[in-house]
C-alpha cells in the first residue's frame, strides 16, 4: 500500500455507535449493535481492499483498542486521522494521545469548535491548533473534504464530483460495509473522468 493518502478516507462515527439521524432516536443504538468488533474489523479490511487507506477515528479507549488490536492481528495499515477534543483544563491531552498511539495527525472535533466560538473562547481553538501546528510543520499535508454526503442525503456521484471539482484532494465518507465497494467505484469512475477543477491537487 503507498504511504500516501488515498483520494478516500473512511469516517468512523458509524464504528463508534454515533448516526448524524435527524429525529430518529434509535439508530445510534442500531449501530452499536451492528458494529461489533469483528464487524468493525471486516469493514476496516474491506476499506483497505478496495484502496482506502485513511480513516477519521474519535480518540478514546474505544478506538485507540480497536486500532491497535486490528494493526497487531490484521496487518492493519491505514492512516488514523485522530478527531480530538479541548478543553480550557488540558488543552493537548487528545491530541497527544492521538499522537502517542499512532495517529497521522490530529484535528479539533467541529462541535467543540462551534461551542468555543459561540463562547467567545477563540484563544483555546489558537492554543491547540499551535499545539497540532506544530506537530504538521514537519509533514506536508493537501486537505479533506468532510461529510461530502451529508450525512447520507447527498447521492455519492453528485458529492463526489462537487468534492473534487471544488477543490478537495481527499473525500471524507462515512459507509457501511455493504456501501464500501459501489462508493469506491464511484470514486475511481469520478476521478477519472474530466473534472471542472480550478485548483491543482497536491
Amino acid at each position: 500500500m503507498s504511504d500516501k493518502l488515498d483520494r478516500r478516507s473512511f469516517l468512523g462515527n458509524l464504528t463508534s455507535g454515533f448516526a448524524h439521524s435527524r429525529d430518529l432516536i434509535y439508530v445510534s443504538a442500531l449501530l452499536r449493535q451492528y458494529f461489533t468488533d469483528e464487524k468493525i474489523y471486516e469493514t476496516w479490511r474491506l476499506c483497505e481492499q478496495q484502496g482506502i487507506n485513511a480513516m477519521i477515528l474519535r480518540i478514546d479507549e474505544h478506538v485507540i483498542r480497536l486500532v491497535k488490536t486490528y494493526r497487531k492481528e490484521y496487518g492493519g495499515k491505514f492512516h488514523w486521522l485522530a478527531q480530538c477534543k479541548i478543553s480550557a483544563a488540558d488543552i493537548a491531552v487528545d491530541i497527544r494521545r492521538a499522537v502517542d498511539n499512532g495517529a497521522a495527525a490530529a484535528y479539533i472535533h467541529g462541535g467543540v469548535a462551534d461551542k468555543l466560538v459561540e463562547s467567545n473562547r477563540l484563544d483555546l481553538i489558537a492554543k491547540a491548533m499551535e499545539i497540532t501546528a506544530e506537530f504538521m510543520s514537519k509533514v506536508k499535508k493537501p486537505w479533506i473534504g468532510y461529510k461530502v454526503l451529508g450525512a447520507g442525503a447527498i447521492p455519492p456521484r453528485e458529492g463526489f464530483k462537487y468534492a473534487f471539482e471544488n477543490g478537495c484532494d481527499f473525500i471524507c465518507v462515512g459507509m457501511f460495509d455493504f456501501q464500501v465497494e459501489e462508493d469506491v467505484k464511484i470514486a475511481r469512475d469520478t476521478l477519472a473522468a474530466k473534472l471542472d477543477r480550478k485548483r491543482p491537487w497536491c
